[in-house]
């Protein structure tokens, strides 16, 4: 009777000891497969936003060739005659859109750690070079001659002549490396997207 009840037992407990094990199993299973899912739609996601950056940096690249050559040859005649130089601002419309819509923990976890520091060090660039032009618009302002963004050409004899010599100290100390930097920055941020496209 007793061998019996054993026997018994033990059958169940191997029944539910197995049972045990397939649902551990399965559970396991699942996780494990919900888990491959989850990170591969995070590196799907990662692809899309890097496609978007790509463009974003491609598109970045042509507005600085085309005002990187206007700010230069501003920077020239500054150089020249700053007082007979049209002195009107075209702030280099650059985005960051792609890359702040980017820019989390799940992209940063799956994107290669190099071109991470790359795109990092493109956007860098970028906001130098934002902050500067921001900062430049504010300087305009508060000279206040013709308003924020001006001409100097032809309308410089009817200024006040304490405008003029405030004007010529600025032209001479201020605008040139002004516009030094604002061309430098644009030559650093062009370069820096052109090597993080040449790793992409």
């Amino acid at each position: 009777m007793k061998e019996k009840y054993f026997n018994f037992f033990g059958k169940k407990f191997k029944s539910y000891f197995i049972d045990f094990l397939l649902m551990t199993f399965s559970v396991l299973l699942a996780f494990s497969l919900n888990s491959w899912n989850e990170n591969r739609k995070e590196k799907k996601m990662v692809e899309f936003h890097l496609e978007d950056i790509k463009e974003e940096m491609k598109s970045n690249l042509k507005i600085l060739e085309e005002y990187g050559v206007y700010h230069d040859t501003l920077l020239q005649n500054l150089r020249k005659n700053p007082l007979q130089t049209s002195l009107i601002l075209k702030s280099t419309p650059v985005t960051n859109v792609a890359w702040k819509l980017a820019e989390n923990d799940k992209f940063k976890t799956h994107i290669d750690k190099n071109l991470y520091k790359e795109l990092a060090k493109v956007y860098f660039a970028h906001d130098e070079l934002v902050d500067h032009m921001s900062d430049v618009s504010a300087r305009m302002t508060e000279l206040n001659v013709f308003g924020s963004y001006y001409s100097l050409a032809g309308d410089f004899q009817n200024l006040s002549k304490e405008d003029q010599l405030k004007f010529r100290g600025y032209a001479k100390s201020g605008w040139i490396p002004i516009f030094e930097d604002w061309t430098s920055m644009e030559q650093f941020y062009w370069k820096a997207i052109s090597d993080a496209l040449k790793t992409m």
